[in-house]
């Protein structure tokens, strides 16, 4: 068997070499919209926590009546209230009585923020960030867990190869071929109009 002309192993090796950069690409350009959506979620969260430590700082509030509201977006987010002992004080819906964090986990809230990721939550059977921290109603230390389905997130990330794909260039479709303005015939040397004499200007 004659071995393959140096010019096909040439566009070989070049096809492969161009084919691991760009799956390097994407896959850089992937993980850095990951982690960007990430960020963007975990300020959002902060920002709901804030809003919310408002809300549930007085004696009368109520997260459960929040539920639906600008705050709390029905099936998308949810948010909860608990005592230092882990008692579930107050809870948007569907989330019920039941506590979302462990012990450890609320001692940490306890001490400083925490984030966390929870595979599913009662209610919401799908995967959702969390944010933990602690809030002051009557002059007592609370913990309040706000949280977010990560459904989004996870749509975002699942469309980016076809929104790539969609953005590259066919070479085929003749929109994307580059317009050339057609060239203008050389003129020949004979019917060059010759140039003006200084008699003639007379």
């Amino acid at each position: 068997m004659s071995p393959l002309p140096i010019r096909v192993r040439v566009s070989a090796a070049f096809a492969l070499a161009m084919a691991v950069v760009l799956a390097g690409s994407g896959l850089f350009l992937y993980l850095r919209l990951s982690a960007h959506l990430s960020l963007a979620l975990d300020r959002e969260l902060q920002l709901r926590a804030q809003d919310l430590a408002a809300l549930v700082s007085q004696s009368r509030a109520s997260l459960a009546r929040e539920s639906g509201s600008r705050m709390i977006e029905r099936g998308e987010s949810y948010a909860q209230l608990v005592a230092p002992d882990g008692r579930v004080l107050d809870a948007t819906q569907p989330l019920g009585r039941a506590p979302l964090l462990a012990a450890s986990e609320l001692r940490a809230a306890h001490r400083a923020p925490i984030y966390m990721d929870e595979p599913s939550v009662p209610g919401l059977n799908e995967p959702s960030r969390i944010l933990a921290t602690t809030v002051r109603r009557n002059g007592r230390p609370l913990v309040l867990v706000v949280g977010a389905t990560l459904q989004d997130r996870a749509e975002t990330l699942a469309g980016y190869p076809r929104r790539v794909a969609d953005r590259r260039p066919d070479r085929a479709d003749p929109r994307h071929r580059r317009r050339l303005s057609p060239r203008r015939p050389v003129a020949e040397a004979g019917r060059l109009d010759a140039p003006a004499r200084v008699g003639d200007l007379r």
